[in-house]
């Protein structure tokens, strides 16, 4: 992990990669099948301007969470929008849904992040790799690399140059989250943080 600290605000105390709950634990939706990956992304990075309310399909609903995921963004309650609000979160904008299967359920909202910083992504060069176990096996695993260049000090934001949707936080996000026992939301430390790339072959130099 790498956080450039030329910054256009002073440095969080730290910095989350937000991630879903694991998959077999709660509900995942999906957007109506019309509605084109570029909104979809628009929606997810908070300039979403097209019709309202999002159609939404719920197509698992093993535990319906305070976050709900899409491909793309997260679908919340009510109280996580309270939430942010409360804790004065900054970085987010929400959109109303339309939520089919869902009769009785209560309302629900797109989550789309509005906050900023130059670059977040994984480092991909084969020389930066590093192994490490997984599922029982010796594989590849990539850095998350974190440039803060041009930070716009929100609590939720991604990187500006729209070549990906990874998601970050400040630590006063993941502490407004951390009294709920399943918010269907989790937060890894970016020096912690890693990707999964390939299976490490034979040969692995230290």
């Amino acid at each position: 992990m790498a956080i450039n600290k030329s910054l256009s605000h002073a440095a969080p105390d730290a910095v989350y990669l937000i991630r879903g709950a694991h998959k077999h634990s709660h509900s995942w939706c999906e957007v109506n099948a019309s509605v084109p990956k570029e909104l979809e992304w628009a929606i997810a990075r908070g300039r979403y301007a097209g019709p309202l309310p999002i159609s939404i399909k719920l197509i698992k609903r093993k535990k319906l969470l305070p976050f709900a995921w899409t491909t793309y963004f997260p679908v919340v309650t009510q109280a996580v929008l309270d939430l942010l609000t409360a804790r004065q979160v900054s970085g987010w904008v929400a959109y109303p849904v339309a939520l089919e299967r869902s009769s009785g359920m209560e309302p629900r909202f797109a989550l789309g992040i509005t906050g900023r910083c130059e670059r977040i992504t994984f480092d991909r060069e084969p020389k930066n790799l590093f192994p490490k176990i997984w599922c029982g096996k010796l594989a590849l695993f990539a850095r998350l690399l974190v440039d803060m260049t041009q930070w716009d000090g929100s609590d939720l934001f991604m990187a500006k140059d729209e070549k990906t949707l990874l998601q970050c936080s400040t630590q006063k996000v993941m502490q407004a989250f951390s009294d709920i026992k399943e918010p269907g939301i989790t937060f890894e430390p970016v020096e912690e943080a890693s990707l999964f790339v390939t299976s490490a072959q034979t040969n692995l130099q230290d």
